[in-house]
């Protein structure tokens, strides 16, 4: 109760001293994050309080993620289930990894932007354990050789599947790449295209937050 009205007076204060960098400051040390406030309060107050001096700043740019962040996991929507064969025969679902976070990554090996990225996302999985974190490849090549040589090269360690149509059409992943991160109740907490996170930033702060990890 004490924490709830501690939280409403910052409010207030933010409100009417929106132009004060302590305002902002303020908001973006745990305030945004309240459990208290609608997420879609705190992106309304962030966009109309603050002067665009404020929000400019890396600061700024940091806490509107978070915020975007926050709202996508809000929305708690369940990833799309599916059942389908990996390249190695084996009979996978969706749902057999609950427990654990799932990666999933669309991609082709003629995508340039795919390739490009790997780097950064082994980066930003590496030393995640198996048990912790699941990432499933599902590729939209149709020659296992042509595939197998890039896994090699590019060092993707995971699950890796050929994409049928009805799997593009129920992860709208028709463009690619496309990245979806999914927590351990089957919720997907990180949409790529949502969030436009074309340099994969804002996967970074999920996964760090999530998993502990950089």
């Amino acid at each position: 109760m004490k924490a709830r009205i501690l939280e409403e007076k910052q409010m207030t204060y933010i409100r009417d001293h929106g132009s004060q960098y302590y305002s902002f400051f303020l908001f973006g040390q745990g305030l945004m994050l309240a459990d208290y406030f609608h997420v879609d309060t705190m992106i309304a107050v962030f966009n109309q309080v603050f002067p665009a001096k404020f929000r400019n700043r890396w600061e700024g740019k940091e806490m509107m993620q978070l915020l975007k962040i926050r709202k996508l996991r809000e929305q708690q929507y369940e990833a799309p289930d599916f059942t389908a064969k990996d390249i190695n025969n084996n009979t996978i679902s969706l749902r057999q990894y609950r427990n654990k976070y799932v990666l999933i990554n669309f991609w082709a090996t003629w995508c340039v932007p795919c390739v490009q990225e790997f780097p950064a996302l082994n980066k930003i999985t590496a030393n995640i354990p198996e048990d912790k974190l699941v990432r499933i490849f599902i590729t939209q090549d149709k020659e296992m050789a042509v595939l197998e040589k890039s896994m090699k090269k590019y060092d993707l360690t995971g699950i890796h599947l050929f994409a049928d149509s009805q799997l593009i059409k129920k992860y709208k992943a028709a463009a690619i790449p496309q990245v979806y991160l999914i927590d351990k109740e089957g919720k997907i907490i990180y949409d790529r295209d949502e969030l436009r996170d074309y340099d994969l930033e804002q996967l970074s702060v999920v996964v760090q937050k999530v998993l502990g990890q950089h």
